[in-house]
This record gives C-alpha cells, structure tokens and sequence, in this order.
C-alpha cells in the first residue's frame, strides 16, 4: 500500500511548485523534473534540488517573483503633475498626488475662473518674464491719472480796440456849432449818417470811454501722470486635475497675485473670491477725454487818450483825408482843412493798459483718460 501514498506526495508537490502540467488520469505526467522523495510539512521547497518552478515562500506559501505593477500592466513611471492621468498608478493624479506637491514641482489647488473669465497673475513692475507654466508676459497698466489738477488760461491780445467802441457825437463848424453828428464807432470805417456841407474846419466831440473788449485766449490741459506698469502671465495650457469642484490645478506663484481677467470694463464677478477690482490696458493705448471748464480774457484798459476823428469822401475811408483831435474842445481840423462832402470817418484812440484778465487763470478739468481697450482684473485679496 506504499505506492499510492508516493503518488499523491508528488501530486501535492506539483500543485505547490505550480509549474506541472496534471494527466488525465490526476497522476503528474513522466515529463516533470525529478528529485528526491523527499517533502517538507512546513510548507518549504518540494522536489529537491533537481526540482523545477518557482520558489514558495516558508510562511506564507505565496510566490515570489516580478513585482506587483507588473502583474497589473502599471509601468513604474513618475507622475507627470499636469496631464489628469495615474501616471505612477498610485489611485492620484495631478495636484492629489504627494509628487506633485513638493516645492520643486510647486503645484496646488487655486480657485477657477468663473465663466467668461480666465486665470492669470499680477506683478507690479515689467518683472523678469514669467513663471514656469505661466505665460507669454503681458505689459498693462492703469490710465493716467490727472485728480486734482486744473488747466491753465493764459491772455493774448486784445480782439478789438477797448477805446473804440460806442456811440461818438461830434459838433463840426466854423465855431462847432453847424452841424451835430450821432454815429456808432466800431473802430473801423464807420459812416456819418450825412453828408456834411459848408467848411466844417472846426469838430467838438468828447473822447468815449473804454469798453470790456475780448482777448484771444489758450486753455491748456496738465499732462496725464503715468502709471505703473504691471506684468500679467496667464498660466499655460494645461488638463491637469487632482482638485475639488471649482478649483484648478497650477503651478504655485509665490512673487506674483492670483487674478482673473476679462475683456471690457466690467465689475467682478459676483460671490467670486476674487475681489480686488482694477481696469487696465496697453500702456498709452489712451484715449483723452477730458475737457477744461469755460475761460475768457477781457481787457484791463481803464482810460483812453490821443482820440482823433478822421473824415473821408468814400465808403473805403481812403480819399482825402481830414483828421482832428477829439479832446472835449473845439479845435481846427489839421491844416484848417475842410470837412466838406466827407461820409465816412475813422474814430481812434489808445488805452492806457494793453493787457487782460482771464475770467479764471485755473479752469477746473473735467473728465479723465480713458482705456481704448480695457480690461478688467479682479484678484483675491
């Protein structure tokens, strides 16, 4: 009876190794590599050292050999921390896993932009580029500013004569007392209203007084005060993941701020983190649209002299001229000429200031600069 006991000790021998094929008839087949009889009841190698297969483990009976990410198809690579895939097949991708915390890859978890708005990051300053996994650099900046500054008006010259404007009466005659003549005096060639007769050598007429005359006028605006410029770099083109709902999985920014941006000049989104609101654009893409509140420069005379009135007999004040001194004296027409069959006089007289006040030296300035293409950032705070 000792030959089927033999049997079925290499029968069990052969199911621990695991490399035999079993007959049909359960008896192992005459080509399994052979050895002693001897067998272990503690579970260590069957089959001597001329057996074949694998090695058992004494403890646990379990096999020894290729590693278990083998068994499982996994290859043994490091996480790569921006493509949303189990790269070492540890069951965490991306910013979940512990690689990809680590300061020399410097990925976290950050709040996303809502929609119609995309991450980026502020420095002030042009910076020296951009982060890793952030970029091209964008150079923006705030309008210029120009609060509390006002335009300056300054006075030119007078427009017209402060001394010759309004209404002249004059007394001509031998002795002043032929002929009285009312006529408007706009500092040109102004007509007499008549035609004087007679001799008319002698004119009495008192000199008029000056009158506000406009002056020519410059308003200018203060230039703009630049401002700063600041840096942005939006982060690169990335399917990394490992974060909870709402949140994006980005290289970490330790010089720069977290913002969002969109085009237009918009507020910040509503229930967002980020809060913090600035409008930018290209540095000098400006448009000026401030305007200076009303100036006016008037003239200063307070007296007039040297007043004379000179006649003519055409309607161009250019044919035989005959001049007078208008002093609120009667007085000969120079060379004791005669006045006869003139219709046309030229009144003139000089102020005894030529200069002019501005209404306001410092209009106040309204409006402001304006972006030609804003955009809006909002960061957290």
């Amino acid at each position: 009876m000792a030959k089927p006991a033999l049997a079925w000790s290499f029968l069990l021998a052969a199911l621990l190794g695991g490399g035999c094929i079993v007959a049909k008839g359960g008896l192992p087949s005459s080509s399994q590599g052979t050895g002693g009889e001897g067998s272990s009841t503690s579970g260590a190698a069957v089959g001597g050292a001329g057996g074949s297969g694998p090695a058992v483990s004494a403890s646990s009976g379990m096999a020894t050999g290729p590693s278990a990410s083998a068994s499982t198809g996994c290859p043994a690579t490091p996480e790569v921390c921006d493509n949303g895939i189990d790269d070492d097949c540890d069951g965490l991708i991306d910013c979940a896993d512990p690689e990809c915390s680590a300061p020399s890859d410097g990925r976290a978890c950050v709040a996303s932009a809502p929609a119609g708005w995309t991450l980026t990051t502020l420095t002030t300053g042009p910076g020296n580029g951009c982060s890793v996994g952030f970029g091209p650099a964008v150079l923006v900046a705030q309008p210029p500013t120009s609060a509390g500054a006002t335009c300056d008006c300054t006075c030119g010259a007078a427009v017209s004569n402060p001394c010759t404007q309004g209404t002249l009466t004059i007394k001509s005659g031998t002795s002043c007392t032929a002929e009285t003549i009312t006529s408007f005096v706009t500092g040109g060639c102004d007509p007499l209203g008549m035609t004087l007769v007679g001799p008319h050598k002698s004119i009495l007429g008192t000199v008029l007084n000056p009158v506000p005359a406009a002056c020519a006028f410059t308003v200018n605006k203060p230039a703009g005060i630049p401002s700063s410029v600041e840096t942005l770099c939006a982060p690169t083109a990335s399917g990394a993941g490992g974060c909870n709902v709402g949140e994006a999985c980005l290289p970490k920014v330790t010089a720069a701020q977290l913002c969002i941006q969109t085009n237009g000049d918009v507020a910040c989104p509503a229930g967002s983190l980020f809060t913090v609101r600035q409008v930018v654009g290209a540095p000098g893409d400006v448009i000026d649209q401030r305007t200076c509140a009303a100036c006016t420069c008037t003239s200063n005379a307070s007296t007039c002299g040297n007043a004379t009135f000179t006649a003519y007999m055409d309607g161009n004040c250019t044919v035989s001229p005959v001049s007078a001194a208008i002093n609120g004296v009667c007085g000969a027409a120079a060379n004791n000429a005669s006045l006869q069959n003139d219709t046309h006089f030229v009144y003139q007289a000089t102020p005894n200031v030529t200069s002019c006040t501005p209404s306001s030296a410092k209009p106040a300035l309204m409006g402001a600069f304006q972006l030609n293409a804003p955009i809006t950032l909002c960061c957290q705070p």
